[in-house]
């Protein structure tokens, strides 16, 4: 007889919740291997080590090996920008309606952005539109506000003393032209308190033609109203075609900022 599907889904069911069980022990075993020792056995860990990077540490027990992670801060060249490994994002600072900012919380924004600095990162990433529910390019203007204030202290960082604001154009529907990006840029750099933007992306691409921004990157570029250029959220294609663009007027790309993490890994 075949058996009632009710017991086979709870059959199944069962089996599912088993395995489930056996997947966050053996995260959690992880977790605390890599939180304390490192210890982690390994069926090949010669292979994992040069994959990942680790250096293996004397002595060895029998199936196990012991390792550290070395870490070196490197920075990254963006065009002719120096920049720390790591940046810092600045959507929730200043944004009302996705992250429920209000000004009491102007004062923690400033303290990170001060440890950033303390801790070595100088890249500091915004947008016009951070800012949605409370006033348009509102991250744009607190960003602007702490590197003046650290810069009129002398109190940056002893790994990268120069502070990076990065900022973003929205192509949105009403902007079609080359002039666009120039006068949105305009407006930013009000905002930050600047004469010269450090690094200048569009936001994503544009839902019909690109290349009228692209040339308003590069017309910005020419101007030097910014100095290093680049794009966001761009596919591969997309991404050679505006290099290619922007090769063309002697304009270098510098970045395509994309989203990437353990979690999502399709850029």
């Amino acid at each position: 007889k075949r058996m009632p599907n009710l017991f086979r889904m709870f059959l199944m069911f069962t089996c599912y919740l088993s395995c489930t069980a056996f997947m966050v022990n053996d995260a959690r075993i992880a977790v605390k291997q890599v939180r304390g020792s490192l210890v982690s056995p390994m069926s090949n860990p010669s292979i994992f080590g040069a994959r990942f990077g680790f250096r293996s540490i004397t002595p060895r027990q029998p199936g196990r090996l012991q390792m550290i992670v070395d870490f070196v801060e490197k920075p990254i060249q963006l065009g002719g920008l120096e920049v720390s490994s790591m940046g810092v994002g600045a959507w929730a600072w200043g944004d009302k309606a996705y992250w429920g900012y209000d000004p009491s919380q102007e004062s923690a924004a400033k303290d990170a952005f001060s440890k950033s600095l303390e801790l070595g990162i100088n890249l500091f990433d915004t947008a016009e539109v951070y800012g949605i529910g409370t006033e348009w390019g509102h991250s744009e203007i607190l960003c602007g506000r702490f590197a003046r204030e650290i810069n009129a202290k002398g109190a940056t960082s002893s790994i990268s003393p120069e502070i990076i604001v990065a900022t973003k154009f929205a192509p949105i529907p009403l902007r079609t032209s080359r002039e666009s990006v120039l006068k949105a840029l305009r407006e930013s750099l009000e905002r930050i308190g600047a004469d010269k933007c450090d690094l200048y992306q569009l936001h994503w691409p544009s839902f019909f033609f690109d290349s009228q921004y692209w040339d308003g990157l590069a017309d910005a570029y020419d101007a030097g109203l910014v100095r290093a250029v680049g794009v966001s959220n761009y596919s591969a294609k997309r991404l050679v075609a505006v290099h290619r663009a922007l090769a063309a007027r002697g304009v270098p790309l510098a970045s395509n900022q994309v989203q990437y993490s353990l979690v999502h890994r399709n850029p």
